[in-house]
């Protein structure tokens, strides 16, 4: 009868003891829930407004150049992530914003002000992210490409910051004498340093295997090595007030074939070998529109590069941007 009894408590105890913590999965599910909602929201209404993110590459320089520089100052795009900014505010009010989670989501609302044009924005939360990111510790999926966006937040907003002035600094440099183009310093180094820290993280991330594979973070990484791509590009296009002179245009040609086989190099580890014969007109197979995007732009830097690229590019950079 006594060993009955003691069963019968140990069974109750053991029963108590599954319900509370039951009671507490419930009560942290809700914050892992949402957050997953939002990663979904959030990777959806990147496919939707990757164009506007993303410019499109043209068949010429010149027509390339102009898409970017409009794409950094198109005030439209202000209304996009509209339902993944929503969320982000009731997952707030319900949860707080000091909690593991409500990091993750402080580097999209970054992310989204970046990709939105909204630089001044994106500036003041250069702060909060450098925080937020030693809490992003998890390295599965969306998790794990919060945390590459997080790393390489501050280089994709001087980047695009750099571009977004370039059209007013390249205006004024058109004043200056060929001997005087104090203004390209500056500017070549900011889209220099930026590419080369994101490649550096892009560099990083492809030694962890188990996570590169992850279609959260291959969305991710192939972005950022597109953009990285971009303001290199750029920083050739600056570079061009070297050679003001038209008989210097055989090295002007040699300047942007350089620069772009190096954006060419950043992508190309992200695109399967498939991606690339379809960018190169070999095989017609179809992509989603997002990779096509992309595919468009490895196909403008592998003809702007040339059949014998270089990367020894004639701008002199310091040591840890080569």
């Amino acid at each position: 009868m006594f060993q009955s009894s003691r069963l019968k408590s140990v069974v109750l105890s053991i029963i108590s003891l599954v319900l509370l913590m039951g009671i507490g999965c419930t009560r942290l599910a809700p914050k892992s829930t949402g957050l997953r909602n939002i990663h979904n929201t959030y990777r959806n209404e990147f496919d939707q407004y990757l164009r506007l993110g993303i410019p499109a590459a043209a068949d010429s320089r010149e027509e390339t150049i102009k898409r970017i520089n409009s794409a950094s100052i198109d005030l439209t795009r202000q209304a996009a992530f509209s339902e993944t900014l929503r969320e982000i505010r009731y997952y707030r009010v319900m949860h707080g914003e000091s909690t593991r989670e409500a990091a993750h989501l402080t580097v999209l609302e970054g992310m989204i002000y970046l990709q939105t044009g909204q630089f001044s924005l994106a500036s003041l939360l250069v702060p909060e992210i450098k925080k937020a990111e030693a809490l992003l510790s998890e390295n599965s999926g969306s998790m794990a490409r919060d945390r590459l966006f997080a790393a390489t937040f501050e280089a994709l907003i001087n980047g695009w910051g750099a571009i977004s002035r370039s059209e007013r600094r390249i205006s004024n440099l058109l004043s200056r004498s060929a001997a005087t183009p104090i203004a390209t310093v500056p500017l070549y180094l900011q889209l220099a340093n930026a590419s080369t820290t994101i490649g550096k993280e892009l560099e990083t991330l492809r030694s962890n295997k188990k996570v590169i594979y992850q279609p959260e973070v291959d969305d991710g990484a192939i972005y950022l090595a597109t953009t990285a791509a971009i303001f290199y590009l750029h920083v050739g296009e600056v570079m061009l007030f070297k050679y003001p002179d038209e008989s210097m245009k055989q090295q002007r040609q040699e300047e942007i074939a350089c620069w772009c086989e190096k954006g060419r190099l950043l992508m190309a580890p992200f695109l399967s070998d498939s991606e690339k014969r379809i960018a190169e007109g070999v095989d017609s197979v179809s992509a989603p529109p997002g990779r096509l995007r992309y595919l468009g732009w490895y196909k403008y830097l592998t003809g702007c590069a040339g059949k014998s690229p270089v990367t020894t590019c004639q701008a002199v950079l310091p040591s840890n941007s080569q």
